[in-house]
């Protein structure tokens, strides 16, 4: 598929979303940190068949859209940046349950989600759990990005990432954006959802913390 990068492009208009199921939850409290740090990757179980079951009963309200897979299947190790110009890989974070964002400043749905992902990687503080938002802008867009996240959402649990050469959505399959995969503790991924969603909601932190417990 060829991908229109500009801000026309039909593939980023908004999905409609349902009421939020309601799910007993307890959540931690504090933020995680906004210095990038590789995992520590003692454990890299891959998601079990039963855990992917569970996951896929929790695929409701919120998480309607979410596909799950049968098995884990291979993630493509496509290198993108930090903040800090340094080049990385989604394998740098083996040992955790990744949430991986692709999303740009000129995509409406993107920045609509963007402060409930940041609400996410808070509830999960201090769990082996990880978020990666990369945006997708190209040049001078690159530092609006920045922007946007320090300034117009002040996130607190993001660490910035860019894939200016389109390379991660274009390898992954992603067929627009927003699109998000759950990647489990080996690295590869276990679900996948197109479109923007509340991530903070009780069902979207049902999912990780499932994985996380595997």
């Amino acid at each position: 598929m060829t991908f229109n990068r500009g801000p026309a492009a039909s593939w980023t208009r908004q999905f409609l979303t349902s009421g939020a199921l309601a799910i007993a939850l307890l959540y931690a409290a504090t933020g995680l940190g906004a210095t990038p740090a590789h995992a520590n990757a003692e454990d890299q179980t891959p998601a079990t068949a039963a855990a992917l079951g569970s996951i896929k009963s929790l695929s409701l309200g919120q998480m309607r859209k979410l596909v799950v897979h049968e098995a884990p299947k291979d993630f493509p190790q496509t290198p993108f940046v930090n903040a800090a110009g340094e080049t990385v890989t989604l394998g740098d974070f083996t040992g955790e349950i990744v949430f991986v964002n692709l999303w740009a400043t000129w995509c409406a749905p993107c920045k609509k989600e963007m402060p409930s992902i940041d609400r996410l990687a808070g509830k999960l503080q201090g769990q082996p759990f990880r978020v990666v938002a990369i945006s997708v802008d190209q040049g001078g867009a690159i530092e609006r990005a920045k922007t946007f996240l320090s300034d117009e959402i002040s996130a607190e649990h993001l660490d910035f990432y860019i894939d200016d050469a389109f390379a991660v959505p274009r390898e992954a399959g992603a067929i627009g954006l927003p699109t998000s995969f759950i990647l489990d503790r080996s690295g590869k991924e276990v679900a996948r959802l197109v479109g923007d969603a509340e991530w903070d909601s009780a069902e979207a932190v049902a999912v990780m913390e499932r994985l996380i417990k595997n």
